[in-house]
């Protein structure tokens, strides 16, 4: 509900009618939380939601772009943020690692002269001053929703580009976006997982969804691959853009 205020997004979900119709019982040996059959709309409101702020909000376009770009400064500090160890090996050292917070940007940005790797630190600082000046990534293509098994990212990105263009290469990024429900059920449906309650206070972990909707997803998960551009070059971009889109297009003949 927090998000929802900031984000702007309406939140019909009734929380407080919700946790009223909770009672705790005892299911295969175990104290499991149940709610009354009658809020089903309710709680699949609830995981509906959750897919949904993280569709419009939390892997938007923008925000895998800045996570990407992140990771990259990430990366290229490895080796300057400590002067005994690498950023990678912090958390094998409880000291150095309870020092990083979410300041670890402005520690960058404001870090002097690094004689182990300046370079890599001088790019870390463009790459910042590129993510507050709202120069992102450049997303260049993405392919439909699906339920397709995609390859890993690495064997993508060579799909794309070939093996004779590294400039291309390495400026490309390739990005798996996955929405679902929460995966509680062997299908994906969160509503297998839970228990329910009917009037005369029986338990049972059947959905029975023609007894309160018919609307009911098709599925339950969607993929979703976004390719994103590093470089600001025009002429980078529309080549990224042309591969990009000659892959889509192989993919969706062959599938």
């Amino acid at each position: 509900m927090r998000d929802c205020y900031y984000f702007g997004v309406n939140c019909t979900l009734d929380w407080r009618r919700m946790v009223h119709m909770m009672k705790i019982v005892v299911k295969d040996g175990q104290l499991r939380i149940a709610i009354r059959d009658k809020e089903r709309d309710n709680v699949f409101n609830m995981f509906y939601l959750r897919m949904h702020l993280r569709r419009i909000a939390y892997q938007h376009a923008t925000c895998t772009a800045i996570d990407a770009m992140i990771a990259d400064v990430l990366k290229l500090c490895n080796d300057v943020v400590f002067p005994d160890i690498t950023l990678a090996e912090s958390i094998n050292h409880l000291d150095h690692y309870l020092s990083l917070s979410d300041h670890i940007l402005d520690t960058i940005s404001f870090m002097p002269h690094c004689n182990r790797n300046p370079e890599h630190l001088q790019q870390a600082k463009d790459l910042i001053n590129r993510i507050r000046t709202r120069r992102l990534y450049t997303l260049v293509a993405e392919t439909p929703p699906s339920n397709c098994n995609f390859k890993g990212t690495d064997e993508i990105l060579r799909d794309i580009v070939g093996d004779n263009d590294n400039e291309l290469m390495q400026s490309m990024v390739v990005s798996m976006v996955r929405l679902n429900f929460g995966k509680w059920g062997p299908s994906g449906d969160p509503l297998e997982a839970m228990l329910f309650y009917n009037k005369d206070g029986v338990v049972s972990s059947e959905k029975q969804y023609d007894e309160c909707s018919m609307f009911v997803p098709r599925s339950w998960s969607q993929k979703q691959v976004r390719l994103y551009c590093k470089s600001e070059d025009e002429q980078v971009i529309e080549r990224a853009k042309r591969k990009c889109n000659e892959w889509i297009s192989r993919n969706d003949s062959s599938s």
